[in-house]
């Protein structure tokens, strides 16, 4: 994370993201305002205007768009005003200014998309919304399908403008723009700290002082199994989407590969037959004969890359166990896909009864089959002499609900990208799709059953041994749990935090895992007794993706206050004396929460009956509720005491909260 530091956006800058960065970053100009969504600048709408001062003679003498002296003034005067208001900084540009002015003119018969007219001795143009946008233009260097040398020449000249051209239709922009990153207009003056990560280049931050914040040892970013990072210039002998057309295609050694279409068996056939590994070939092979996903079953016939991923599930776990198998299989996209179960829903959520077509093919195709087997395959049969099925309907309708919430994760770098989305990585689980009631067993129990009780947890069971933290960087919203998107603002005061003790709580240490470096080097100054004259020790701290207790710990402050965790945030501080603050998610353990409980109590969301909120039978022992104490002289005046935002505790808990 980069410091706030703000910068003007100017030709010197754009220049240098080349220069110092190898980005292909230019403003854009010579858009036509020729879209049907582009309408007249007197419509009311905030519309473009650019200065052409630098322009050719000629272009100048044609600075003169015929309109009536009423529609002319609305315009002069718009601009007039908006020059008058701004400090002008983009003047250092040396080329062009951009004004945006948002009027309403007197006489609509006017055509005056494009209009031109001078104000103060300067010619000033009607423009397309994006003209004279800044972009990032890298990904055009690949997905050009008139190669990369259009677009990385003009950085070679040496010029930050890049000039749409002529004979493209501006159709061809409205499509790709969608895949450039913006970074603001020329002139603007903008936060370093807001752009997109992957323009925030360290050189550019150098620069203009915006490095500060920064953690020179970065953090992890975990991809698929199996996934390592792509090296650019091995070339790729296979076909690569990057797009969502088939002008957005990369070829690289196009001349050696076969048509699309036999891209995949390709794959497969110059892997397979070169193999040492034959063994695991065969049996991995075999596996893809059960658990069966086609192109054209999925929709995915132009993915190049998402089959291999798929297929190496089977390979990855040749020599596994057939569970690890299924639950790979099952949290593909690709076989939800497949067999419709992605992102089906819960009755609750959508009204309707969820996809069965995974939890009947789950059972007949991939484990238990259609009837019951003795030991030598034979199938059973009862004392009439007919076969005993394995499952029923009703069976089926309950597994649906097993396979409820299961989503894409977000498209990301580093892999094949196309338009159907994510089919990478394993899926997520949205817990507001999730079916919530307890789902049976094929043998009268229920899928739980084995699990403890989530009312019969150890206090403090955040400390004990076993206990799991996931690493989450800087990014103080739990995975695994939903929250308010607003608690992503690290800087939002309104939500209190869960801090460790760095000088005193043993979680803090052991999540560290530090190591002790010199005096004077980096990261944390930590003193052993709190007596100002000891010597400070010097730690730096080696962040794991995932912690798991060795040992039960004890609890520190107010560590010992609360019933369970959410995010833990660990302050520490960088070389140059930046306190950056780091997240770790705690890992609520498998427990069972009964659908009936006796001497419940009531729960509501925050603000009660003022704000219609219904009331919800609740658990007394359960972690379900937060903290509301109301002011004896006052009901309706309540108050939180919450120890970190987003806090559940017991009833008990609670009610001792307020009398304290």
């Amino acid at each position: 994370v980069y410091s706030s530091t703000f910068f003007i956006l100017n030709e010197t800058i754009i220049s240098k993201y080349y220069s110092l960065g190898g980005l292909y970053v230019y403003y854009i100009s010579d858009l036509r305002p020729v879209d049907d969504d582009i309408g007249t600048p007197c419509d009311g709408e905030t519309s473009r205007w650019v200065n052409r001062k630098n322009s050719t003679s000629s272009y100048l003498a044609t600075c003169n768009t015929t309109m009536t002296k009423s529609n002319e003034n609305i315009i002069i005067n718009a601009l007039s005003s908006v020059m008058n208001d701004d400090n002008d900084d983009s003047d250092q540009l040396g080329f062009g200014r951009v004004r945006e002015i948002t009027i309403t003119c007197d006489d609509d018969d006017d055509e005056l998309v494009g209009a031109k007219l001078m104000v103060d001795g300067e010619c000033w143009e009607h423009a397309h919304p994006d003209e004279y946008n800044v972009y990032d233009f890298s990904f055009w260097t690949s997905a050009h399908d008139g190669g990369s040398s259009p677009i990385e020449q003009f950085a070679l000249d040496g010029q930050p403008k890049l000039n749409f051209p002529s004979w493209h239709s501006m159709s061809r922009w409205s499509d790709g723009e969608e895949y450039l990153t913006l970074l603001g207009k020329l002139g603007d003056m903008i936060d370093f700290a807001d752009l997109e990560a992957n323009v925030q280049q360290e050189d550019i931050g150098q620069l203009i002082g915006a490095v500060g914040a920064r953690s020179g040892e970065g953090f992890e970013v975990c991809g698929s199994p199996g996934e390592v990072r792509n090296d650019p210039t091995m070339g790729n002998l296979y076909q690569v989407n990057i797009g969502d057309s088939n002008t957005n295609n990369q070829f690289l050694d196009q001349e050696e590969t076969p048509g699309r279409v036999y891209h995949n068996s390709a794959i497969w056939t110059s892997v397979v037959f070169k193999a040492t590994d034959q063994l695991r070939q065969r049996v991995a092979f075999a596996l893809s004969q059960i658990f069966v996903a086609t192109a054209e079953g999925v929709g995915l016939t132009l993915q190049i890359e998402v089959w291999p991923n798929f297929y190496d599930i089977f390979v990855r776990n040749a020599f596994t166990n057939y569970r690890d198998i299924l639950k790979e299989v099952s949290y593909s996209p690709v076989m939800a896909k497949m067999l419709t179960f992605l992102q089906s829903q819960s009755y609750a959520s959508t009204g309707q009864s969820p996809d069965e077509n995974y939890a009947r093919e789950f059972a007949q195709l991939f484990t238990i089959g259609l009837y019951e087997l003795n030991d030598d395959g034979s199938k059973v049969v009862d004392k009439d002499g007919n076969f005993i099925e394995t499952y029923d309907n009703n069976d089926i309708l309950n597994f649906a609900k097993a396979w409820t919430g299961f989503d894409r994760q977000s498209t990301r770098g580093n892999v094949e990208f196309y338009q159907y989305g994510n089919y990478i990585d394993p899926m997520q689980i949205k817990s507001s799709w999730r079916d919530v009631y307890p789902k049976k067993n094929l043998y009268d129990g229920f899928i739980g059953d084995g699990y403890p009780l989530c009312t019969s947890r150890p206090k403090t069971q955040f400390l004990k041994k076993g206990a799991i933290y996931r690493y989450r960087g800087e990014n103080p919203l739990p995975e695994l749990i939903d929250d308010d998107s607003d608690m992503g603002d690290d800087n939002n005061k309104a939500y209190v935090r869960f801090n460790l003790n760095q000088s005193s709580s043993s979680l803090f240490s052991y999540l560290c895992n530090a190591t002790t470096i010199p005096f004077g080097n980096q990261f944390y100054n930590y003193d052993d007794d709190n007596n100002d004259d000891d010597p400070i020790n010097y730690l730096k701290c080696n962040f794991k993706s995932q912690v798991i207790l060795s040992e039960s710990l004890v609890c520190d402050g107010h560590e010992c206050d609360v019933d369970t965790l959410r995010m833990v945030r660990m302050n520490y501080t960088t070389s140059n004396g930046t306190s950056v603050p780091v997240y770790y998610e705690y890992v609520q353990p498998p427990c069972i929460s009964l659908p009936f409980y006796e001497n419940a109590t009531t729960i509501s969301s925050w603000g009660g009956i003022q704000w219609n909120s219904y009331p919800l039978c609740s658990n007394k022992q359960s972690l379900e509720a937060t903290v509301a104490c109301c002011n004896s002289n006052n009901v309706g005046n309540i108050y939180p005491t919450c120890m970190y935002a987003g806090e559940r505790m017991t009833l008990n808990i609670a009610q001792e909260r307020c009398e304290g």
